[in-house]
């Protein structure tokens, strides 16, 4: 099955499953919304069922004995709305076509750079933060999570499972992990592992925010003909943007999930006001019960804009002698009602959202102590950014000429569609209240704790009201009888449209260039693993040995682990390039390595280790243990991207001591390590070994050679050794920009073997001729 296919068909399978759950909520929507619109809230409205259900299922039961319960309440949805809708004529086919090609622009636009790398993902750039969503999804489909919570005590040393031990973590914890849940049960029903399904999903409810901008467009902006659909598929399409792009590629799903749920949100707020009718006040309180499951951060501005438009209408109205206390009265009863009911909907998510806003609120220090991403965000560039005319890692602080136009004119003109928009809708205003409350929010969290993380976060929510709002006020000048006002918004939409295009062709430059995505060589590999009735006993290696292995590591460990049904042995004392971040950092050997282990999966295929290749594509190899004694490179040595080395070499370098994991030893025997390398230096250059006691070395030529004794009890033996030497830096591959340069060379590993005799004279460089 080719890549695209396999992205399209796991994109369309959760929108539609999402789309039936929400077919009877969207059904019951207020009158003010035509058939066009409620489709588009159709997979909205799905999205905080699913959340609510499986957040509260997952509590007691994996996803594996729960996920039917998304079926049931797609079937039940689908026929109370049919039921409902029974005897009814639909007017809107033709504008049906709008919500389908915003979907194809933004499943087109997302999927693009990832069938360019051959991969269905996950993705990363900047940030890994995939890794521990990946683990979360393969976790609870076994562990519900009160089981989960409990098993958290336990020692380090003592858990087999690393994918478990980060979801026991996350399960303790009260970080968010509300679509988790939802994604996993999804995979439970197609089968598949987190690995295989992450960046689909993600996209999918990119697909779900786009869909709310249209249904925005249509509620207020100008409801019907040309103007409207050029808006509603104006303002969608940006959801494909370098945004939105930059979020995926770094992980976020849950401010993803987030803000797929912040227009629908807003205008069932909008109707809920208005009309107060009781089947709206309860579709209020069950977006605001998902919103509250899949990203508690975004509920605080919301809340407050909310309470400061309430206000500001509570006070006009009493102004002008139209509003009376019992009113007002029943009006903040009300809120309050839908507020409680939220919480009741998602208890679970409530509970653990409470510690979470109490430890923002309350322990500043939490800003300082994390390991946050820094930003580089220039405040007058910042509109750029949220209005998607600049990528977010190419922010610069000092402008060329060539450069105002996307950073300064871009948005300006965007602002001043939005000024249109705010001036002719004031029901909009409401929009902007929140998007001032979360800019409020950014500036106290950056002024007080120099989060820079912390203020991009709470800026996220900006970026999709404003877009909305962009896309209403072109669908009104659009709307407007007069040449001059359609071709202004011709153009403001041909403005907006090639700013992002030209943003979305940089990020898809960083994605093939400089990103991880899962290769498609190791997804080979592990396709091809044995399948043993008893469980199948395999190491991985050199995994973690990358510029990108806080993401590859965890990757591929949970590939195989869902593979082959059992967690694979990963050695965690060494941890060069933090590929053990999202699985609680390094610690010291224990039940999750076996060093019994028959097969060896290795990113290091172009090292000799040995054993028997019985399926190699590119640098990871499929590999059997061919002896009784075997190493396991655990550290020390640096490797290309799959893209710019298919070759699997392995570089040593100066500041990473060789760590070797010798298996196969008992008490008392002896065991030595032999090592060759070459040197890919000058001649004049040297190489000393750093601590030579008890390693023999010798040199010929461009070959390095070294033997070293090893002791001690146990089934396997750590050996250690460092090297001086000057290494050459290597420039980024040609016509790759924003590649990743390549591992400084100088020192090529090319064989490392274990023999049952000692280094001794001559034996001791026997095996290399």
């Amino acid at each position: 099955m080719s890549t695209l296919v396999s992205l399209l068909a796991r994109e369309l399978f959760l929108l539609v499953l999402l789309s039936a759950i929400g077919a009877w909520p969207a059904v019951l929507a207020g009158r003010r919304l035509d058939g066009v619109a409620r489709m588009a809230l159709m997979p909205a409205f799905g999205l905080a069922v699913a959340l609510c259900v499986m957040m509260t299922a997952v509590w007691r039961a994996p996803t594996d004995k729960c996920a039917w319960l998304l079926i049931v309440l797609a079937v039940a949805s689908v026929a109370l709305a049919a039921r409902r809708l029974r005897g009814r004529r639909p007017t809107w086919r033709r504008a049906l076509l709008q919500p389908l090609l915003v979907v194809a622009v933004v499943l087109g636009v997302s999927d693009a750079p990832l069938v360019h790398l051959r991969s269905v993902g996950p993705v990363s750039y900047g940030i890994a933060d995939a890794a521990g969503y990946i683990a979360v999804e393969d976790g609870m489909r076994t562990q519900s999570e009160h089981t989960a919570a409990a098993a958290a005590g336990v020692p380090v040393t003592a858990r087999r499972d690393l994918v478990e031990s980060a979801w026991q973590t996350y399960a303790s914890g009260f970080q968010q992990y509300g679509f988790d849940t939802v994604a996993s049960s999804a995979d439970s029903l197609l089968g598949l592992g987190a690995t295989q399904t992450y960046s689909a999903f993600v996209i999918a409810l990119l697909a779900i925010t786009a869909l709310g901008v249209i249904a925005a467009v249509r509620l207020i902006g100008a409801a019907r003909g040309w103007a409207a659909g050029l808006g509603g598929v104006l303002g969608g399409a940006l959801v494909a943007g370098p945004f939105w792009l930059q979020l995926s590629i770094d992980g976020s799903e849950g401010a993803i999930s987030g803000l797929a749920l912040v227009l629908p949100l807003t205008l069932l707020g909008y109707l809920a006001v208005r009309d107060r009718d009781r089947a709206e006040l309860l579709l209020l309180a069950l977006l605001a019960a998902g919103l509250q499951t899949a990203y508690p951060l975004f509920v605080p501005p919301l809340a407050v804009a909310t309470a400061v438009v309430l206000a500001g209408l509570a006070i006009t109205r009493r102004r002008w002698g139209s509003a009376r206390r019992p009113e007002l009265t029943r009006a903040t009863l009300i809120l309050a009602g839908v507020l409680v009911l939220a919480a009741a909907l998602s208890p679970v998510a409530f509970a653990r959202n409470v510690r979470y806003w109490h430890s923002v609120a309350i322990n500043p220090l939490a800003y300082r102590n994390a390991n946050l991403p820094v930003y580089d965000l220039p405040t007058g560039l910042l509109p750029s950014w949220l209005l998607q005319t600049r990528w977010l890692y190419r922010l610069p602080h000092m402008m060329s000429l060539g450069q105002l136009p996307a950073s300064i004119l871009a948005p300006l003109a965007m602002i001043a569609v939005i000024a249109l928009a705010l001036w002719r809708r004031l029901v909009l205003l409401a929009g902007a209240a929140v998007i001032a409350v979360a800019v409020v929010l950014a500036y106290a969290t950056f002024s007080s704790f120099a989060c820079t993380y912390c203020e991009e976060r709470n800026l996220l929510i900006a970026s999709p009201l404003a877009l909305s709002m962009f896309a209403i006020g072109v669908s009104l000048l659009a709307a407007s009888g007069r040449a001059w006002s359609r071709g202004l918004a011709v153009a403001a939409a041909a403005i907006a449209v090639l700013a992002a295009a030209a943003q979305v062709g940089v990020g898809d430059e960083y994605v093939i260039q400089a990103s991880f995505a899962f290769p498609p060589q190791a997804r080979a590999v592990i396709a091809r693993l044995p399948s043993h009735p008893a469980p199948l006993s395999l190491a991985m290696e050199g995994f973690g040995q990358a510029y990108h292995a806080p993401l590859e590591d965890p990757a591929v460990y949970a590939a195989v682990r869902y593979a082959t049904g059992v967690p694979p042995s990963l050695p965690t004392e060494s941890d060069d390039f933090s590929g053990l971040a999202y699985f609680g950092g390094p610690s010291p050997a224990g039940a999750q390595f076996d060093p019994a282990y028959r097969y060896v999966l290795t990113r290091l295929a172009g090292v000799d280790s040995g054993r028997a290749t019985l399926y190699r594509d590119g640098p990871v190899a499929l590999q059997r243990r061919a002896a009784a004694l075997d190493v396991l490179i655990t550290g020390g040595v640096e490797t290309a991207s799959s893209r710019v080395d298919p070759r699997g070499r392995a570089w040593l370098q100066p500041q990473l001591p060789l760590a070797l994991w010798i298996s196969g030893t008992h008490t008392g025997e002896p065991v030595s390590v032999r090592i060759l390398a070459a040197v890919t230096l000058p001649a004049r250059e040297a190489v000393r070994v750093l601590n030579p006691h008890g390693v023999r070395t010798r040199r010929r030529g461009r070959r390095l050679s070294l033997c070293a004794d090893t002791s001690g009890p146990g089934a396997f033996r750590r050996f250690g050794v460092a090297f001086s030497f000057l290494p050459l830096t290597q420039p980024p591959p040609r016509g790759q920009a924003y590649g990743t340069p390549p591992p400084p060379e100088g020192l090529r590993l090319l064989s490392v073997r274990a023999a049952a005799r000692s280094c001794r004279g001559g034996e001791a460089y026997d095996w290399l001729r």
